[in-house]
């Protein structure tokens, strides 16, 4: 790598911490400097608040209460039934007929400040509340009447049109169905004497938020599902596009996303770790659900509080949605009854698999999923016999490195010969210093020559790779890692955060990864090929890039990786270097060894 590649390198490092400052303080110009006023979580449960103004496209009116209601918010007051298990405890409202709020039981399951985390705290909008058009969050002051049968709970509102709504909420039935799930039944009935007829509804999915004020926003999104392929849209969705650098705007904000469809299996809203999925049933078994689009819009929150992070320079965005119905045509006295399964709860692979209907793509593994899956698997399996995610992560990569070690020492060779070769390509390049061309051919039939493979040092890290990318996706929403500690790190599924200077997180254990990386790259030999050597200098910085603001539990596989990489160096630095000979075309190199003190000398005569 020449003089002219490193200036380009380094300009494009400091251009992209030039722009991410540009572009932060370009956003705060043109969003509200302090998120809208926060209802009181404990007061959306009886009296639910709708999203900002701003959160609505300006063509979707705000009415105080849906056009067909005939019971309104103040002529029946608020009421709140609750259903508990073992791990959750669901709030129902009257104030829109849905579930208010799904608190997750467990030491595992808290907020930023230390209490028990509570789903669809913010924006005011029950799961399964119903509206007319796309964006309208105002569904939440539909009043409905309320009435207990066991652990059901039914809503029941007839509209000015003599269309009655019957919703259904109950636990599902036996013991080897998921705790987290519920049932939905919603039954519409024309007690008129005409036709009814509608464009159909919406069905609300609650909202999500992050967790930590430090959490991605690309965490925090709308998931749907459509003949097999789900489509996500995470809160910078609605950012206005600008040209990278320069800022120049090329498309503006968007207030709704809305996307017609059919047959949608379902939709959900999640953040980092928790997620709450519609899925829509159909009315009977086997029958194709009666859907026609989706739609979703963010608003700005309160930032989480308690977590110790600075306050955010920019709004915190939390987002909520719907599914729309089939339209609704009903004989006077005839009914149809849809039906809906709704999760709440963690994105936990295992259950959201079992769900049935690809709810599994809310992890968003991507192209690496066959490995994030594996790994993910693995590691719950080791957690049952050690009862520490640290410690499974560890033994894991033991288990990973001692998979690839063959690889390993087959690469070390082949960097050896390389370095054996080092003089007679030196020569080569003095030689043929003004034809590059000719230079570059010279080196591969050296090479080819004396049977030495160029990039056989750089396979143990090509075949890492898959298996790094794997964790990446794997731990960035692995909810089994929450509240998990190890030394001094509280939380592997969160940055091991241990103060901040000037604003900026210190985080310990990536730079312990980095010094790691530095090390191995010392005592590893070095190959003849000046160009790669300053090419895997810049290793440690991506690594850096990549883990810095990550889970804690990525940075800790790598570290270990590094530190069983370092060892095996160690182990195999004293063994006689190998043989450098030519080898006859079409031959394979050959594995005799040279003993002595003298064996690079005599390798290269």
């Amino acid at each position: 790598m020449d003089k002219k590649a490193w200036i380009a390198i380094s300009l494009s490092v400091i251009g992209m911490i030039a722009w991410q400052f540009y572009f932060n303080r370009e956003l705060a110009k043109s969003l509200p400097t302090a998120p809208p006023p926060q209802t009181d979580p404990a007061a959306n449960a009886t009296a639910p608040s709708t999203p900002p103004a701003s959160a609505v496209p300006a063509t979707v009116k705000m009415d105080a209460a849906p056009t067909k209601d005939e019971p309104t918010a103040e002529r029946i007051p608020a009421k709140v039934e609750k259903v508990v298990n073992t791990v959750a405890e669901w709030r129902y409202t009257n104030l829109g007929g849905g579930i208010a709020q799904a608190t997750m039981l467990g030491n595992r399951n808290l907020n930023a400040a230390g209490g028990q985390l509570e789903l669809n705290a913010v924006g005011g909008v029950p799961i399964g509340a119903l509206s007319e058009k796309p964006g309208d969050t105002a569904a939440a002051s539909a009043a409905y009447e309320t009435q207990r049968e066991g652990e059901a709970v039914l809503f029941q509102r007839t509209t000015r049109d003599g269309l009655r709504i019957v919703k259904k909420f109950s636990p599902p039935a036996g013991d080897a169905v998921d705790p987290y799930l519920t049932q939905l039944e919603i039954t519409f009935t024309n007690t008129g004497g005409q036709i009814y007829r509608d464009e159909g509804f919406y069905l609300h999915l609650g909202s999500a938020a992050p967790i930590h004020t430090g959490d991605q926003a690309t965490y925090t999104g709308f998931d749907w599902h459509h003949e097999g392929k789900t489509t996500f849209k995470d809160t910078n969705y609605f950012d206005p596009s600008r040209i990278p650098l320069i800022g120049i705007e090329t498309s503006p904000a968007k207030a709704l996303y809305t996307e017609p469809a059919e047959r949608i299996a379902w939709a959900a809203v999640n953040n980092q770790f928790y997620t709450t999925v519609l899925t829509a049933l159909g009315a009977k078994p086997n029958e194709d659900p009666a859907a026609r689009g989706v739609w979703a819009v963010r608003f700005a929150i309160v930032p989480p509080q308690g977590n110790g992070s600075a306050a955010p320079s920019t709004p915190i965005y939390a987002i909520t949605g719907a599914i729309g119905l089939a339209p609704l045509k009903l004989e006077p006295g005839e009914s149809q009854t849809l039906r809906f399964q709704i999760y709440t709860g963690p994105k936990e692979y295992k259950r959201l698999k079992a769900l049935g209907h690809g709810e599994d793509d809310i992890l968003n593994f991507g192209i690496f999923k066959i490995f994030s899956v594996f790994l993910l698997t693995s590691m719950n399996f080791l957690y049952r016999f050690l009862g520490n995610y640290a410690l499974a992560i560890i033994v894991l990569t033991c288990i990973i490195k001692a998979c690839l070690w063959p690889l390993q020492s087959k690469a070390i060779r082949e960097m050896k010969k390389m370095s054996l070769l080092g003089p007679k390509m030196a020569e080569l390049k003095e030689k043929l210093k003004d034809e590059p061309q000719k230079l570059n051919q010279a080196m591969w039939q050296l090479q080819r020559e004396y049977g030495v493979n160029p990039m056989g040092g750089c396979l143990p890290t090509i075949a890492q790779m898959p298996i790094f990318f794997g964790f990446y996706s794997m731990l960035g929403t692995a909810v089994e890692l929450r509240q998990s500690s190890f030394l001094w790190i509280n939380d592997l599924s969160v940055p091991d955060t241990v103060g901040h200077i000037f604003g900026f997180p210190l985080n310990p254990l990536p730079l312990i990864m980095a010094a790691t990386m530095f090390w191995q790259m010392k005592i590893t030999p070095k190959t003849g090929d000046q160009q790669q050597q300053k090419i895997f200098m810049f290793m440690p910085f991506i690594f850096i890039v990549f883990c810095y603001n990550f889970a804690a539990a990525l940075a800790l596989y790598w570290t270990v990786q590094n530190l069983l990489s370092v060892l095996q160096t160690y182990l195999t630095r004293h063994r006689p270097l190998p043989a450098l000979t030519k080898v006859a075309s079409g031959e394979k190199p050959a594995k005799a060894q040279v003993v002595g003190g003298n064996a690079k000398k005599k390798a290269l005569r």
